[in-house]
């Protein structure tokens, strides 16, 4: 138990810094790589109960699911946070429809379509939400490696919108450390890495192209 309160507090500093640095217009990004339960902890314990409730958070989960599924939950996720109701997707586009035409238009249509989804249709999502708000977002991936398996283009459709997103923060997790490290530094290509070890790994993951 002492154990897991020593990584919790340290995470949560951590993550605390990076939001509040978010919060006022830097680019952040954070990757929590090691066991599950302590970043369940993290997650229960900080993230749910204690970060600023004008940000609008959207947390999906990639283990065990499709691209279709995820696009929903993504949706959902994003509407539930903004007009704070947890109803069926279906009645969220259908309140939503008239304050965020181009959103729920979006999420519509990709519904209807049955053509092959990429990542790039569910980050396109907060986009087009941001476009329509300009709220500031923190986008909460768990287990991210698994979108290896679910979009062949994963990695080059989250690259590009690292780059030109600046107004949401990625929080990414993985209990597969090594795959991770190896994602993050080959496949991502993300520069600028600092790495804080103690019960599991705090990395902060950016990239930094010249007009940043």
């Amino acid at each position: 138990v002492e154990e897991n309160k020593l990584s919790y507090c340290s995470s949560a500093s951590l993550i605390d810094r990076r939001i509040q640095s978010f919060k006022d217009g830097y680019r952040q990004n954070l990757a929590i790589l090691g066991g599950k339960n302590r970043i369940s902890y993290i997650f229960n314990k900080h993230i749910a109960f204690l970060c600023p409730q004008e940000l609008i958070y959207i947390y999906v989960n990639t283990s065990y699911t499709g691209g279709k599924e995820l696009f929903r939950n993504t949706a959902y996720s994003i509407l539930s946070a903004y007009l704070k109701s947890h109803k069926s997707l279906d009645s969220l586009i259908s309140i939503a429809s008239d304050i965020l035409p181009l959103t729920t238009n979006f999420i519509k249509d990709t519904l209807k379509n049955d053509a092959y989804l990429t990542f790039l249709g569910i980050l396109e999502i907060i986009n087009k939400f941001i476009n329509e708000t300009s709220k500031q977002c923190i986008f909460i991936i768990e287990e991210f490696t698994e979108l290896k398996r679910i979009f062949s283009s994963f990695a080059q459709d989250f690259s590009q919108f690292i780059i030109f997103q600046k107004k949401c923060m990625l929080i990414i997790t993985s209990s597969h450390l090594r795959q991770a490290e190896n994602t993050l530094s080959c496949e991502l290509n993300f520069i600028d890495r600092k790495s804080t070890r103690l019960n599991s790994s705090h990395t902060d993951i950016s990239r930094m192209p010249s007009s940043a």
